[in-house]
């Protein structure tokens, strides 16, 4: 299973992770592990979303399912739901950045508040609100950097270079993106 999750963010093909996803589902539903079952789904989710399937109804089902249980399911699906790259054209599910960011800040989640900022920072860049995505992506920047998590790093280096780009300031956007590309 673990496999699986990793091989749907590498690219993997879907005939060969959905053969170790019906595999992984089979064995947690013959020793009845819930926990398992949902990690399960959860993957299934990802892949389906890889795949194309832009719908949200996975990740809210398992919420639905979880809510007030099983903490790190929740998350996860906060997380996928708050991603707006996902959702493209789908205004209504940009809130689902901010409920994101309240469990967050309310388990005390240091690296998701700092996801939960940039994901932000992407809801107001697409809405035109540079001076404003600027500051989050920057908040999330020098969480990010605290805590040594170099792709989220890069991710907001690359949007506030290619913004200081879009603006004009080629110096700090060749600076910016140089740096995010170190990182990586």
């Amino acid at each position: 299973m673990n496999i699986a999750e990793i091989e749907v963010f590498m690219g993997v093909s879907k005939d060969l992770i959905q053969e170790k996803l019906n595999a992984s589902q089979a064995i947690a539903k013959g020793v009845q592990n819930k926990m398992y079952i949902t990690a399960c789904d959860l993957i299934q989710a990802d892949l389906n979303l890889r795949e194309g399937d832009m719908s949200s109804l996975s990740f809210c089902k398992c919420l639905q399912m979880r809510w007030g249980n099983y903490s790190e399911a929740v998350t996860y699906c906060l997380e996928r739901l708050g991603d707006n790259s996902h959702w493209e054209g789908s205004h209504h599910l940009s809130s689902w950045t901010t409920v994101f960011l309240a469990h967050a800040s309310k388990g005390k989640q240091r690296p998701e508040i700092h996801k939960a900022l940039q994901y932000l920072g992407d809801v107001f860049l697409k809405e035109n609100d540079e001076a404003t995505a600027i500051s989050l992506f920057t908040v999330a920047l020098e969480g990010f950097t605290q805590m040594d998590i170099h792709r989220s790093r890069a991710e907001c280096m690359i949007r506030l270079g290619d913004m200081s780009k879009k603006n004009s300031d080629l110096f700090k956007a060749s600076e910016t993106l140089g740096s995010s590309q170190a990182t990586l």
